[in-house]
């Protein structure tokens, strides 16, 4: 992603240290992403409350009593705060491969939320930053993409979700290095894996799946290596049913 060392940092605890540019790493991923298209209408959705009053009457005639209606439980929280690119990224618009995705952005932010608690790796846990009590996905609009992050250990963890373009063809996130390498799945997926020395005692690993209905999943983390889910692991989130942009 253009802006990927910006949704890691705010991640962590602990940034990384200033020495190591993240940004240098993911040069390959923006030259390859200059254009896209068809970004998602983020519609709201609405949910509707009906309150029913119950009527009581006693044995002889007497006036009706209308018995307000219960509270609604409510769902409210405070909304999380997300990490957003800085001003030098430009936006890109993505063309969906395999058509228009069908649902709106909230709804399929929610969605995909909901599949976070089974696949986060373990120890992982909300970034204090974005000060709420849930890893959770947001639509990133200048991205045109999906993403969600949580602290892991003392480094971050982050997974991206989007659909397959029309002008890019499958390859790791940083193709140009020596670790890249494929694996063709038995269910047609093709899962590209990079593991990259940061130095300082760090290291990035990244899986991206390319899915044949036309969804890409992106899971990197970065940290400490001994801190860090294997390559098998990100591969087992990335190929999560769950995690699609076409339900």
């Amino acid at each position: 992603m253009d802006d990927l060392s910006t949704l890691l940092r705010a991640a962590s605890d602990n940034a990384p240290p200033t020495s190591i540019d993240l940004d240098e790493l993911i040069t390959a991923e923006r030259r390859r992403r200059r254009s896209r298209w068809a970004a998602v209408a983020a519609g709201a959705a609405v949910v509707v409350t009906a309150g029913i009053s119950v009527t009581l009457a006693g044995s002889s005639p007497s006036p009706t009593v209308a018995t307000p209606p219960a509270a609604a439980p409510t769902t409210s929280r405070t909304p999380c705060v997300h990490p957003t690119p800085p001003d030098f990224v430009k936006d890109v618009t993505i063309v969906p491969r395999n058509g228009p995705l069908p649902e709106t952005a909230d709804v399929a932010a929610e969605r995909l939320t909901a599949a976070l608690p089974s696949l986060l790796p373990p120890g992982a846990r909300p970034s204090p930053k974005t000060k709420c009590g849930r890893v959770e996905f947001f639509y990133e609009p200048k991205a045109d993409e999906y993403r969600a992050a949580a602290v892991l250990g003392d480094g971050s963890w982050a997974v991206m979700v989007r659909p397959a373009a029309v002008d890019s063809a499958p390859a790791c996130l940083n193709p140009a290095d020596p670790s890249c390498t494929r694996t063709d799945l038995p269910d047609g997926a093709v899962a590209f894996s990079d593991v990259m020395d940061l130095g300082l005692s760090r290291e990035q690993r990244a899986v991206t799946v390319f899915r044949p209905d036309g969804t890409v999943v992106q899971v990197v983390a970065a940290g400490p290596p001994a801190e860090l889910p294997a390559v098998a692991d990100l591969t087992r989130t990335g190929t999560s049913p769950r995690l699609t942009l076409y339900p």
